[in-house]
Formats: structure tokens, C-alpha cells, sequence
């Protein structure tokens, strides 16, 4: 928001960054996030404050955006530190010679095809920025599980260990996303590859006949929902993202956002949540998705769209 509308706006990011300080890991040597609340899973329930693959890589995002905006150099600090826990607290496993599936979190072995495009992406931005020849070959390895896991018509399934076998909209939104920008740093053409192929999938599987997203490709189990403001959120920013890259992915990211403000843009200023087969959830729940869908339309502002 300062980029666009002025440096009044600083004053509250770095309210923010002060709060993302303040809330980490305390039980951790490095820098690393996870939820305030207990997490309930299919492999049993994690308790609050277990730090995440998933979510660290948004909090280094954010102090590089701080550091971009003041130029302070503790938030280099924190970022490296944050990169540090990415290679040395996040186990992996090794499915093939030079590919490593990366853990969601130091306490678990699971294999997660978006946790481990989070950790390719995070280590690849921090290996070049750093000048850490490791942990770029740690991001390629990881990277490597994800092409491994892609299927032959581009989709990616949730997780490759005999568990949630499903394939959705916003998770392979988040795969493609962490691919995007970590072959923005690496150039690796295999990882170009695996992008168009992945948005094809995308495109013809996971968008309806009128452009607008469906929540899954392939389920395992019932679902109620129709509509989720995730994959809105998810889609725009991808859209964005890979504007340049593909043909069709500015317009998509247009047409999500304009259903968005005409269909889910609520009086308050929030947006409704899900609409499902009884009808809508307009409950603000901060993580699912309001805070994704302002992000996405702040990058629409910075980019000039209407």
C-alpha cells in the first residue's frame, strides 16, 4: 500500500513487522512462524506455535518488503536467519538421486508437494541473495520433488506419502506460484516446463466454463462447497504473477477480480468466505481468505489495473 498511495502507509507495515517479530517461534534458535492455534490433520493434531514450511516463506517476504521500503538492515538479519531454520530444521527425504521432499515442519515426515515448492522458493531467494552456493543446491533438490510429483496431465496431487490424494484449486495455485518465483531466481528451463504445463492443467481443469474457479479437480471425499474466496485470492495473484508468462493468465486474473468486487465485496469492506450448497459464509476469518484477497488486490493496484 505505501507503493501505491504514499509512505503514510509504512507506519502500519512496520506496526506489522514489529507484531511478526514479536510472534515467532519462541522455542526456536532461528526466525520461523507457525499457527496460533492447534492444527488438526489426518495424521493427528499439531500444537500452536509448531513452525511451518508453508508459513514461514510469507513472513521473509515480508521483512524483504520492509527491507526494500526502509533499508534497514535488521530485516536482512531475520531473513537469513528464517533461511537457516528453511535448511537445517526442515527435514527431507529422499525419493530419487538429487530429489528431496521437503517436511512441513521439524517434527514430522510428511511429503507435501506445496511445502516442499515453499521450501525450494524460500532457499532459492535466500541461497542468491546471500550468495550460498548450499542452499540453492538445497532449493534445486526440493524443487526436484516437486517436477517429480507433477502428474502427465500437469496436475499435482496434495501430497505424495499415501495421504491426501486430492487435487485443488488454491494448493496447486500455491505449487505454481513458489515455481514461478523460484525460476525467477534459478532460470532452470525444467522448472519453466513444469509451469506451463501446471497453469495448462489449471486453466482446463480447475476454471469453469465461465472462468471462474472450481474448488477441486479430482476429491476424496464429499465436498459442499462451490465457491471458495481462497481460490479467488490464490487466482488473482497467480494470474498476475505469471502475466508475460502465459497468454491467458492477465485476463483470468482480470475476470477473478471483477466477479470478486461485484459478486463477494461486501458493504463493510470484507468479503464473503465460501458459498457452499446451503448457501454463503460471510464470516471475515482473517486466514481463509481476507488477507490473501487484499494482497491480491493491492498487486492488481501496484500492476495498474483498474
Amino acid at each position: 500500500m505505501a507503493q501505491a498511495h504514499g509512505p503514510d502507509w509504512l507506519r502500519q507495515g512496520a506496526a506489522f513487522i514489529e507484531a511478526l517479530e514479536d510472534e515467532r517461534c519462541a522455542d526456536e534458535a532461528e526466525y520461523c512462524w507457525g499457527y496460533p492455534f492447534a492444527w488438526a490433520t489426518c495424521f493427528g493434531t499439531w500444537p500452536a506455535g509448531t513452525p511451518l514450511i508453508t508459513s514461514t516463506p510469507y513472513a521473509y517476504e515480508a521483512f524483504e518488503a520492509a527491507h526494500e521500503a526502509t533499508g534497514d538492515p535488521r530485516h536482512l538479519a531475520v531473513m537469513e536467519s528464517i533461511a537457516r531454520f528453511a535448511q537445517t530444521r526442515i527435514g527431507t527425504a529422499s525419493v530419487a538421486p538429487g530429489t528431496e521432499a521437503s517436511a512441513y515442519s521439524p517434527y514430522d515426515q510428511r511429503r507435501v508437494v506445496n511445502a516442499s515448492a515453499y521450501r525450494g522458493f524460500l532457499l532459492a531467494a535466500a541461497g542468491s541473495r546471500f550468495g550460498r552456493p548450499d542452499w540453492l543446491a538445497e532449493a534445486r533438490a526440493t524443487l526436484a520433488f516437486v517436477l517429480w510429483s507433477q502428474q502427465p496431465d500437469g496436475s499435482w496431487f496434495y501430497a505424495m506419502d499415501g495421504k491426501d490424494a486430492f487435487v485443488d484449486n488454491f494448493h496447486t495455485c500455491f505449487v505454481l506460484k513458489n515455481l514461478c518465483k523460484a525460476w525467477r531466481v534459478l532460470g532452470d528451463e525444467e522448472l519453466r516446463a513444469a509451469i506451463d504445463k501446471g497453469y495448462g492443467f489449471y486453466k482446463s481443469h480447475l476454471l469453469d466454463g465461465r472462468g471462474l474457479p472450481v474448488p477441486f479437480a479430482r476429491t476424496q471425499r464429499l465436498t459442499l462447497q462451490r465457491r471458495d474466496l481462497y481460490d479467488f485470492a490464490e487466482g488473482i495473484n497467480l494470474g498476475l504473477l505469471l502475466a508475460g508468462m502465459d497468454h491467458d493468465a492477465s485476463a483470468i486474473a482480470m475476470d477473478l477480480m471483477r466477479h470478486v468486487l461485484e459478486r463477494w465485496a461486501l458493504e463493510d469492506g470484507h468479503f464473503a468466505t465460501r458459498e457452499t450448497v446451503f448457501g454463503r459464509n460471510t464470516i471475515p476469518y482473517h486466514r481463509w481468505a481476507q488477507a490473501q484477497m487484499f494482497r491480491a488486490l493491492t498487486c492488481a493496484v501496484l500492476r495498474g489495473a483498474d
